[in-house]
């Protein structure tokens, strides 16, 4: 500890009523605080109440020889002259000059080396003592710990500063010691002129503090009393005193009802925006991000940071709602990490559990947005721990989640260990507000996809709701395959040749022709919706997320938002608008999706595996056999009528041009265990094959 350590302690207790668990947080909020007012206050009452003693133990003669260290101020030779009376009386060793000049020199030398400085004092160093004093509220026990404080000074000094230790220490007949009254005084004068500062320490102690330093301040009186010539000035001095002590509780006053009207209108302006961004009620959605866009609305988030964390902190934690909601607007202006650590402080904040829920959910979908996915899922674990009914994604007593495997446009998808079966699945919680469809529409294909059980389509195993009542937080629960999307082969090992095109697009192609034999249209089929493995000379290929498409306002919307490809949502409409048929954008006037559409999304997708581009060029059909390219030109034709209709003409044209392997017998789906194994984070799918090496897939 610090020399020092002890005097501050006590000081900071006369305006610390807290608890001693409690006061580290406090001591570490107010000295670590950006604008450093209580570092600073205590800097200074610590070296004007040195150089206080100082003028007091030099008299006159030494005040030349100490220019450049202590100063004229009037209050610190105010202060000075009481502290002459007090050095003057006969129960003091100061009376002998030889005596104060030693100490004065070892004082001198002290502060040389920095022994003397109140900064070095740390919040850690100060919590276990500070919290340990108890509040000094009557005179005798004002003066009894204010006699122990610096009687810790004293000793800690002893070695270096004998005589100035001794004075120090030397019995003041039950009035406070010099030391201690000078601190205190200087102490509340920087209280006094800092309204700031005042606000912050005083809001629910004020006169408290201020009764307990009047009453050391009338006992320097009481002590004065006895010499006649002093008792004038000291008299004068203790009324100014008084005088300040009332401007100060009033100014305090004002401060703090200035504090209560700023938090009204804080509140009331943080409703008016959170209203008008659709983020007023219930937890952050995906559409909600990025959803402040212009500059002025982003000027007026800032602007309302900024003044709630001018508020003091403990008035901040006092309010987790208003925390929750700064998070969601910071969240609305794409300020993902922002967010995350306004809804983490409103979450520790929040007296109870469904405040608290709901700010850890929130907490989720920052961290989404981020893609951090194990800070997530931990964010989502404890969201659905405090409020299941509320925040569960899915049965997980049964559901195990082991990590998130990513987050797309259409919901989030878990890689989970069914404790039912003893394996691992794969479940992807469905965002409905953004689905083109009805989520029964959504289930009943999914069910006939069961039962259709197609080698080249992703089996579903069921299709539930997490709160079946109220038909909330639906779900899908799928195999887990293992093996890289087409985009990430395409990206990683560039693209293939017209023969391995024809293997995949074959596989493709069957399976698209077995779902519209039962009605089932795909609606969003691109390189990053087909998983592929290679096993040897055999490629096997899955389609994954039958039905799931987003509504064109919400494509329209999320395309319209500034730098809205940086968001979960943005990212996967911009993967879907490149392979979308024209009449599923709206293009093509009366026209409404079918099989055709489908068709459509394939060709672009076989373009993007042969050209890495879905927009060929002649040279890029040139690079291809005349009969493919004019094929895929057929699949990709805006008008319909020039358009293949179905997937039964598209495998017809493949058979004819390259070499295509039959389709196999009908089997079940199998679930292979790969070696390693992770899920594509933009668009939610596989991805890495059942080989160690990805780059050895080919």
């Amino acid at each position: 500890m610090n020399a020092l350590g002890s005097l501050i302690c006590f000081g900071l207790r006369q305006v610390i009523d807290l608890p001693a668990e409690d006061v580290l947080r406090f001591l570490q909020d107010r000295l670590s605080d950006h604008s450093q007012r209580l570092p600073k206050a205590l800097a200074r009452a610590n070296d004007r109440s040195w150089k206080a003693l100082a003028l007091a133990l030099g008299g006159d003669g030494w005040l030349d020889r100490l220019k450049g260290w202590v100063s004229s101020d009037a209050d610190e030779r105010g202060f000075r002259d009481q502290v002459r009376t007090l050095l003057g009386g006969a129960a003091l060793p100061a009376a002998d000059a030889a005596f104060r000049q030693s100490c004065l020199a070892e004082l001198h030398t002290l502060r040389k080396a920095g022994r003397l400085k109140a900064e070095a004092v740390t919040p850690s160093d100060l919590a276990g003592q500070t919290g340990a004093l108890r509040r000094y509220a009557d005179a005798p026990g004002l003066v009894a710990g204010a006699q122990a404080s610096v009687a810790g000074v004293a000793a800690a000094l002893a070695p270096e500063a004998p005589n100035l230790s001794r004075l120090l220490a030397a019995s003041t007949g039950g009035d406070p010691p010099l030391l201690a009254a000078a601190f205190a005084f200087f102490f509340r004068r920087e209280v006094e002129t800092d309204q700031e500062l005042a606000t912050g320490l005083m809001y629910d102690g004020q006169r408290q503090l201020f009764a307990s330093q009047k009453d050391m301040l009338a006992r320097l009186e009481q002590l004065s009393a006895s010499q006649a010539t002093a008792l004038g000035q000291v008299g004068l001095a203790l009324d100014g005193l008084g005088e300040r002590f009332d401007q100060a509780v009033e100014a305090v006053l004002a401060g703090l009802d200035q504090v209560r009207r700023e938090i009204r209108d804080l509140r009331e302006e943080l409703v008016r925006r959170l209203t008008e961004a659709g983020m007023q009620r219930g937890e952050v959605r995906p559409h909600h991000s990025f959803s402040i866009r212009g500059e002025d609305e982003h000027r007026a988030v800032l602007a309302l940071l900024a003044r709630f964390r001018q508020l003091p902190a403990d008035e901040q934690r006092r309010m987790p709602d208003l925390l929750n909601g700064l998070g969601k607007l910071q969240l609305g202006t794409g300020d993902f990490g922002g967010a995350r650590e306004s809804f983490d402080r409103a979450a520790a904040a929040a007296a109870d559990a469904a405040a608290k829920a709901e700010a850890r959910f929130n907490a989720y979908r920052a961290a989404l947005e981020q893609r951090k996915w194990d800070q997530a899922l931990a964010e989502l674990t404890e969201a659905a721990a405090l409020a299941p009914g509320r925040f569960a994604p899915f049965p997980m007593q049964r559901y195990e989640p082991k990590r998130i495997l990513g987050a797309g446009g259409f919901g989030t998808a878990f890689l989970c260990y069914d404790r039912h079966f003893d394996e691992e699945v794969v479940i992807k919680t469905l965002h409905t507000g953004d689905l083109d469809r009805g989520i029964d529409d959504v289930f009943r294909e999914a069910r006939m996809l069961r039962r259709l059980s197609h080698p080249a389509i992703i089996a579903v195993r069921d299709c539930e709701y997490a709160d079946p009542t109220a038909k909330a937080r639906p779900y899908l629960v799928m195999d887990y395959f293992p093996g890289g999307t087409l985009e990430q082969f395409v990206e990683l090992r560039g693209p293939l040749t017209p023969a391995q095109l024809g293997i995949v697009a074959a596989q493709v192609a069957r399976g698209m022709q077995a779902a519209h034999s039962q009605r089932i249209y795909h609606r969003d089929l691109k390189p990053a919706n087909v998983l592929v493995r290679k096993e040897g000379d055999q490629w096997k290929v899955k389609v994954i997320d039958f039905g799931l498409a987003l509504r064109s306002q919400t494509i329209e919307t999320s395309m319209a938002r500034a730098s809205s490809h940086e968001s979960v949502q943005g990212r996967s409409v911009a993967g879907t608008v490149q392979y979308a048929p024209p009449e599923q954008m709206g293009r093509l006037p009366g026209i409404k999706p079918g099989p055709y559409s489908d068709v459509y999304a394939f060709g672009k997708t076989c373009c993007y595996a042969l050209f890495k581009t879905t927009e060929p060029k002649s040279r890029h059909w040139a690079s291809v056999p005349k009969e493919l390219a004019d094929a895929l030109e057929r699949c990709i034709e805006q008008e319909l009528e020039y358009r293949y209709p179905s997937f039964d003409h598209v495998l017809s044209a493949l058979e004819a041009i390259v070499r295509v392997d039959p389709p196999p017998p009908t089997a079940t789906n199998t679930t292979v265990i790969p070696h390693a194994a992770t899920y594509d984070t933009e668009s939610n799918v596989w991805n890495l094959c059942v080989s160690k090496d990805f780059m050895s897939c080919r």
